[in-house]
């Protein structure tokens, strides 16, 4: 998004903005239960696009590029694998009692977001090697 400053700005806010929303969902006590557990879930999995979407759009506007699509897919894969275990309690529904300490759903959708920021941060890197030794197109940069 370099070349398009206005679009890094608006994602930046974006993601800013539903990053807030999470944190209030996080502490705000009211929305700690079961009850709010999918609207939990669904607001975690758009905060882990929210890094999808502006790698995307910049495949779009700059060419798609087959590395970074299998960055992009297999982050996305790891955070609805990992909110998929959180959402339906597994493997603890199955075994109740057993995954209260250790390999309960919570921390295996910890693993799962922290492998996904790890593929995250590899995509980034890959796209500042990129951004390194190509220039922006002259029509694509428009002063703000």
């Amino acid at each position: 998004m370099y070349c398009y400053p206005h679009l890094y700005k608006t994602y930046i806010a974006l993601t800013f903005l539903l990053s807030i929303v999470c944190f209030v969902l996080v502490v705000h006590p009211k929305y700690s239960g079961i009850r709010y557990r999918v609207l939990r879930t669904i607001l975690f999995i758009c905060l882990g696009f929210s890094g999808v979407i502006p790698l995307t759009h910049r495949s779009i506007l700059d060419g798609v590029d087959s590395i970074l699509l299998f960055y992009l897919l297999l982050m996305g894969a790891t955070y609805v694998g990992g909110a998929f275990f959180y959402l339906y309690q597994m493997p603890e529904r199955f075994f109740p009692g057993k995954f209260d300490i250790l390999f309960s759903s919570h921390q295996i959708w910890h693993l799962f977001v922290f492998l996904g920021t790890t593929i995250h941060f590899i995509g980034v890197k890959y796209l500042y090697h990129w951004r390194i030794l190509h220039v922006c197109p002259s029509q694509s940069y428009i002063l703000p």
